[in-house]
């Protein structure tokens, strides 16, 4: 959070979003994991470290629709 903070323009933003995502993931914060992951996806689309994330939290959090289109998105 605070090297967000300190640098909101630097061009490793998706890297530390991602890096948010995976934390939250890690602790059980699925909805959280949600929010950091789009965040990345917004800054980098083809960041396969942030779809990843998303799909499997999504799969964890039952909401299986969105952890599908996630996937097929890594497809692509």
């Amino acid at each position: 959070m605070r090297a967000l903070r300190l640098s909101p323009l630097d061009t490793w933003v998706s890297q530390r979003q991602s890096g948010m995502a995976h934390a939250n993931f890690f602790r059980g914060g699925y909805d959280e994991v949600s929010l950091w992951a789009t965040m990345a996806l917004q800054g980098a689309p083809d960041a396969h470290y942030a779809m990843r994330i998303t799909a499997a939290s999504h799969a964890l959090a039952g909401r299986i629709e969105p952890a599908q289109k996630a996937i097929a998105r890594l497809g692509s």
